[in-house]
């Protein structure tokens, strides 16, 4: 969970979370209510078992690739976190202008990743992207 970089054609324009992280098999068991996790029905799974096997075989599909960059987030099933940039530098000035720092935006889009926050003794809970510098290795960190 947290925040990734995704490469997008350059004229990719999606609101909110990406269709093709949602499971459409999902049908929560009705008789759950009454059970809990001790439903004899679909035997505490949570989910009715006339979709279970069609929930358990279904793949995410990924977004369409391509040459623009953006930032998404991935605490939910996933969804874009900022417009679409043209070149890596864009993402990063788009970032620091947010109100992270340099270096965690820098690391952040060459990485492809950061947790959403990241506790770092001595400094506390910090920003996933602002954390960076503090969680990798010093030499990855030049």
């Amino acid at each position: 969970m947290g925040r990734e970089i995704k490469r997008v054609p350059l004229d990719f324009d999606h609101e909110g979370i990406w269709p093709g992280f949602i499971n459409p098999y999902y049908k929560e068991c009705a008789r759950c209510v009454f059970y809990g996790n001790e439903c004899p029905h679909c035997k505490g799974e949570g989910i009715d078992p006339e979709y279970l096997e069609r929930y358990e075989m279904w793949e995410p599909t990924e977004p369409p690739t391509g040459e623009g960059w953006q930032v998404w987030e991935t605490v939910t099933e996933g969804s874009p976190d900022s417009p679409v940039f043209e070149a890596a530098d864009e993402v990063v000035a788009w970032l620091i202008e947010g109100g992270y720092n340099p270096d965690g935006a820098r690391l952040f889009v060459e990485e492809g990743w950061a947790p959403s926050l990241a506790f770092i003794p001595g400094k506390g809970v910090m920003k996933g992207i602002d954390a960076l510098p503090e969680l990798l290795p010093e030499d990855d960190n030049v």
